[in-house]
């Protein structure tokens, strides 16, 4: 007897995808090789300036979206004076902290759609607090994941607002179907 497409799949929608949360907070605790010039208290500015604006999911990338808010303007000023590996590093701290509310965003709004969402890492669980599974899986194994989901999610980083990231071939190359944002490069 064949078997039925809709029940074939181990997952509704899945997405793989790094949380941000764990590097912005190696950061904001100055345990990186590289440290930023900011005290505790300006990471929680920034953090309160991103997260309070509705419209960074669809900024372009992380450098026009810091030209967009002063506050983070008034920060870039302040890391003229140091290295540019150094104000790399602030470029790559908002980044991620974009990254993660983008992501945030868009599985808000599958969720709405679709109750059965999976996400890897475990990690999620502590910025995702809702309907949504929260799983591990080996490396060696994710081809599995993208192999049994119905759909897997691709939601890009801030930091390659032109590049695509492994997750753009390596769904379609297991057999999986990928649903992305849009990406230039991409088209």
């Amino acid at each position: 007897k064949r078997k039925s497409i809709a029940n074939s799949y181990k997952y509704d929608v899945s997405f793989i995808g790094n949380v941000m949360k764990k590097q912005a907070e190696i950061i904001e605790k100055n345990e990186s090789f590289l440290t930023l010039p900011f005290k505790s208290e300006d990471y929680r500015v920034i953090k309160d300036e991103i997260w309070k604006k509705k419209w960074c999911v669809d900024c372009i990338d992380v450098y026009s979206f810091v030209e967009m808010v002063p506050i983070l303007c008034e920060y870039r000023e302040r890391l003229l004076k140091h290295s540019k590996v150094v104000q790399d590093l602030f470029y790559g701290y908002i980044g991620m902290l974009l990254t993660m509310k983008r992501r945030i965003f868009f599985l808000d709004k599958v969720k709405l759609e679709q109750s059965n969402i999976t996400l890897f890492p475990k990690t999620w669980e502590e910025v995702v607090n809702e309907v949504m599974t929260f799983r591990n899986i080996p490396y060696k194994d994710i081809w599995k994941i993208y192999n049994n989901s119905r759909i897997n999610l691709n939601i890009s980083s801030m930091h390659m607002p032109s590049s695509l990231n492994s997750r753009v071939f390596d769904v379609p190359i297991c057999g999986g179907f990928l649903l992305t944002d849009y990406r230039e490069g991409l088209y």
